[in-house]
């Protein structure tokens, strides 16, 4: 690679830019930047396996080493939108930006190592906090106190950096910012988790801090799973009196981002199983035996089991022509006598669903179930999701229901009925997704279900909040229900 100067990079790059044709013979790239054109825009999207079809030594390159790499990408990309138009190639020169998609190794959180430094990296997770958006300024203009003559530095890093002197007058010192004629982009800041059916059993998540610019910025919130393409940095940590530590901090430049598909990943079938499934299926206990796989360990509830059978399955959202919605998902309570196998019950939906969450109600707060504004140590507010947004489209299991507070409780009335979870703090004013069935349980007030008083008294839930469950079972100790 050695022999890959960066002016013959950019001759490869231009060439891929005119020259890629996709199946149906379609200049594919030509096609890309006439319409950045005529829409204004000054990103370009490329597909990592068209430049592996291309030039596999690139395509490494650009792995290896993507801060050469993309520079001479942009311009390659200069070059080719200036033959179609110069004036505008002209106008957006120093805002180019090219993006990089579909890279072959997705890396999970967990595994982002020293290995992946100063590297484009395809990484997978979820999204638990953003910031709000603020100007990043990316070259500063610095107004001379003695001659008035304007100074520009390239910002590169956060701290802001001022001239060592004056390009006019030799001054040193005396340097004051010129807001206007600085140059600024949208910057926000993302926390990217692990995914949690990734997450191993007895393990914290581990997250990562994300940088996105420009275009890239308010494409995401809370609860969305992503496949993230960016460069892995180290930045150093700061003490005071000390100055930068021997410990850094690791983030991520992103360079593309993409929300992965809002309904379930697509699971890969084999035509074995798919035989399996026909076989199955054929049969006249087809039904019988699918409730009789959940939970197998535990004895009886078959009427509890098809309950969960059907919250996983789900059925589709209903619009009505006025716009209202009626959502398809059910919410269930279990209320039982100690022993009885409801919390197996809930960790064995929330670990077989295939985006589910299992959390325990003396643990969880208002806003560790719903969603907060909390504030970072530099004084940025990020709206950090809770369970059942990061549950979206799947199933969140909530033991020990009756002994959470009740301020804590009442928070979840419009997640079971909405859908949503609606945040104003901090000036942040915002409505997430949380189109989640939740499944909880509790235990009675009086040790076991008192059959001479009512549901209420029994386990000390508000009506409304009764009400918004779809189906409550009442479990009695009767026998050993585990084998």
């Amino acid at each position: 690679m050695n022999d890959l100067t960066p002016s013959k990079i950019s001759e490869i790059l231009e060439n891929f830019l005119k020259s890629f044709k996709s199946k149906s013979g379609e200049y594919v790239y030509r096609k890309n930047i006439s319409r950045m054109i005529a829409t204004g825009s000054k990103s370009l999207i490329v597909d990592y396996s068209d430049l592996l079809i291309h030039d596999i030594s690139i395509a490494n390159h650009i792995i290896l080493d993507p801060d050469e790499v993309l520079k001479s990408f942009r311009n390659a990309t200069y070059e080719v939108i200036r033959t179609e138009n110069p004036s505008y190639a002209e106008k957006i020169r120093k805002n180019i930006i090219v993006r990089i998609r579909n890279l072959q190794d997705k890396v999970p959180v967990r595994n982002v190592t020293i290995e992946h430094l100063d590297k484009l990296t395809g990484i997978a997770g979820i999204i638990v906090r953003t910031s709000d958006v603020k100007p990043l300024a990316i070259e500063a203009a610095f107004k001379c106190g003695k001659c008035n003559a304007i100074t520009r530095i390239i910002q590169d890093k956060l701290i802001l950096r001022k001239p060592k002197r004056c390009d006019e007058c030799d001054e040193t010192r005396d340097f004051e910012l010129d807001e206007k004629a600085t140059s600024f982009i949208d910057y926000q800041v993302i926390r990217m988790q692990e995914l949690p059916e990734e997450l191993p059993a007895g393990q914290l998540p581990q997250s990562f801090d994300v940088s996105l610019e420009r275009d890239l910025v308010n494409s995401t919130r809370p609860g969305d799973r992503i496949i993230l393409t960016g460069v892995v940095r180290a930045e150093p940590e700061y003490s005071q009196g000390r100055g930068k530590l021997r410990v850094f901090k690791s983030i991520i430049e992103g360079n593309f981002l993409e929300v992965m598909g809002k309904e379930p990943e697509i699971l890969q079938i084999t035509k074995e199983d798919e035989a399996l499934i026909k076989s199955i299926a054929s049969e006249p206990n087809a039904y019988e035996r699918i409730i009789e796989s959940i939970a197998p360990a535990i004895h009886g509830l078959e009427t509890q089991k098809e309950a969960v059978l059907l919250m996983m399955i789900g059925a589709p959202r209903q619009k009505l022509k006025d716009g209202t919605t009626i959502r398809g998902d059910i919410n269930v309570l279990m209320v039982g006598d100690p022993g009885t196998a409801k919390s197996e019950l809930l960790k064995y939906a929330a670990n077989l669903a295939p985006r589910g969450l299992y959390t325990s109600g003396r643990g969880s707060t208002a806003a560790g179930l719903t969603a907060a504004v909390v504030r970072e140590k530099n004084g940025m507010m990020m709206l950090e999701a809770g369970a059942v947004v990061l549950a979206d489209l799947g199933l969140a299991s909530i033991d020990e229901f009756d002994k959470m507070r009740t301020e804590d409780r009442s928070a979840l009335h419009e997640c079971m009925e909405q859908q949503t979870v609606s945040v104003a703090k901090g000036g942040i004013v915002a409505t997430l997704n949380a189109r989640t069935s939740i499944l909880a349980a509790a235990n009675p007030v009086f040790g076991k279900y008192d059959e001479y008083r009512n549901i209420v008294e029994n386990v000390n839930l508000p009506i409304p909040l009764l009400t918004r469950f779809d189906l409550i079972f009442i479990l009695k100790d009767k026998s050993d229900r585990t084998r």
